[in-house]
């Protein structure tokens, strides 16, 4: 029998919305365990943390904005140290690499409101009942004179959403669309609001360190009462589904993209691997399947790309057309020179247009 929480966690929430069958079974194991795809990653995070805190605290304590490098791994190997886990070997590696990257950020500790500070808040639900939402923002900062700045150190392998210009690392890029993950921004920004009520907004920043590219968006007081309606929302079918028992259909699997990072609970999933999503490969037999198949395309796509380059050289020659949007032709240099491809009819109208003059 799965227990009802008295708090909801935002992570439990998001876990809901993105596969209810797979948090059925997450809510049977203990928080501290890590499981599935997760692997070390779970325990790399909670090891980069821990640094992050120790780090901001030092940096308060003697007022400074960054620190050399070689400080910072000393933390870093006293935080490991005192882990109540073991941080596997290569791991070590990953973790030295982000706090490296770490250091190249500039603070300003005087402006550090909170560290890993649990942030709880209870939300009036339509069904008449007051259920609490809690979560940890990382680093909660002011942002003077009306705002408020929650910093999330990111620690995934994969590249952040950009404008088609790439970024420079350590460039701010700005839009709510970039961040990685909205649904823990819109949590913690209304979280931080709801804690200091005289701030009028939230920035809500994630740290790549990886890549070092930096992603913010940001959220006014004027949403809050948008936010915390769908989380209402949210909380609601989760406690039914909890109360209906593991036969509510309100636990059923919700297949996509998520599928193909080893949800541990695959092997008894009733969505056929086919049908879960992207890459959803479920074996090595069917990823040296779908590697094969990607050298196929990419023989054919080198092949089209040059026959079609040809045409368009031709100065009698039209353009070849997908539709009436979209063609194959040159693009004008966007960062990162000329590059032939399917674009929008202007845009390549456009380049055409600039080699004439």
């Amino acid at each position: 029998m799965i227990e009802r929480p008295d708090v909801f966690r935002q992570s439990l929430l998001r876990s809901f919305e993105v596969c209810p069958r797979r948090t059925l079974h997450g809510m049977k194991v203990p928080d501290h365990l890590s499981t599935g795809w997760v692997g070390h990653a779970a325990d790399l995070g909670t090891a980069l943390h821990e640094f992050q805190r120790r780090y901001l605290l030092t940096l308060a304590e003697h007022g400074q904005g960054n620190m050399p490098t070689q400080e910072a791994i000393e933390i870093m190997y006293e935080t490991v140290a005192e882990l109540p886990f073991t941080l596997p070997w290569e791991a070590m590696d990953e973790l030295r690499q982000l706090v490296l990257g770490y250091t190249d950020l500039i603070w300003n500790p005087k402006r550090i409101l909170a560290l890993e500070e649990e942030l709880r808040w209870e939300i009036e639900c339509p069904d008449g009942e007051v259920r609490v939402l809690k979560g940890t923002p990382d680093v909660l900062m002011a942002d003077p004179p009306h705002g408020l700045i929650v910093v999330d150190a990111k620690s995934g392998r994969g590249r952040p959403r950009g404008p088609r210009v790439e970024p420079e690392p350590g460039e701010v890029v700005e839009e709510r669309k970039y961040l990685s993950d909205l649904y823990q921004g819109d949590v913690y920004s209304l979280l931080a609001l709801r804690h200091y009520p005289s701030a009028k907004y939230v920035i809500f920043r994630e740290l790549h360190l990886r890549s070092g590219q930096i992603r913010q968006g940001r959220l006014g007081r004027e949403a809050l009462e948008h936010v915390e309606r769908k989380l209402a929302a949210v909380m609601m079918q989760l406690d039914r589904a909890i109360s209906e028992g593991e036969d509510s259909p309100l636990w059923s699997p919700r297949p996509g993209q998520h599928c193909a990072r080893q949800c541990p609970v695959a092997v008894s999933c009733p969505v056929p691997r086919e049908q879960r999503g992207e890459g959803a490969a479920g074996c090595q037999e069917d990823a040296d399947g779908m590697a094969r198949a990607l050298a196929v395309l990419e023989g054919q796509r080198a092949a089209l790309i040059g026959a079609l380059k040809a045409w368009v050289e031709d100065p009698g020659n039209g353009l070849p057309s997908v539709n009436e949007e979209t063609v194959a032709g040159w693009k004008p240099p966007s960062g990162r020179g000329r590059r032939f491809g399917l674009w929008s009819r202007r845009e390549v109208i456009e380049s055409m247009e600039e080699d004439a003059a």
